[in-house]
C-alpha cells in the first residue's frame, strides 16, 4: 500500500462499511509502519487489508474486498499472507473483529481457524 492507493481505498470504504476508516487513519498506519497491502487485478484496486504486529501477537485491523470482487478466494488470500507475514515474525496468536452480520467474513474467518 502506498499514498497513491489510498483515494481508491477510501472509495471502497465508502461503498463497503457504514463507518469507514477516514483517509488520515490509512496515513497513519501508513507512516507507523503497518503491514498495508493491496490486490490489484488489471491495475485496478480491488482490496485492501492493514496489519498491526506488536510484540508477541498481530491485529488484522482491516481488510476489505470491492464487492464486483468477492466470493472467488482474494479474501482468503489477503487473509493468508497476512497469517504468513505473523508466522515469519513467529506470531502465532493474531486477533480481528468482524460485526455480527457479515456473515461472509466470519465464515472465512472460521475456515481460515479463528475462533470466537
Amino acid at each position: 500500500m502506498s499514498e497513491q492507493d489510498i483515494n481508491s481505498i477510501i472509495n471502497i470504504e465508502k461503498d463497503v462499511y457504514d463507518f469507514p476508516w477516514s483517509k488520515t487513519i490509512f496515513e497513519d498506519c501508513l507512516h507507523a509502519g503497518y503491514s498495508s497491502w493491496v490486490l490489484e487485478s488489471d491495475k485496478i484496486l480491488i482490496g485492501y487489508g492493514v496489519m498491526l504486529v506488536a510484540s508477541d501477537e498481530s491485529h488484522i485491523l482491516n481488510l476489505c474486498i470491492h464487492p464486483n470482487y468477492r466470493s472467488i478466494g482474494i479474501g482468503k488470500k489477503l487473509l493468508g499472507h497476512f497469517l504468513a507475514l505473523s508466522k515469519e515474525h513467529n506470531i502465532h496468536r493474531t486477533f480481528l473483529e468482524v460485526r455480527p452480520t457479515n456473515f461472509k467474513a466470519i465464515r472465512l474467518y472460521l475456515n481460515m481457524g479463528f475462533n470466537e
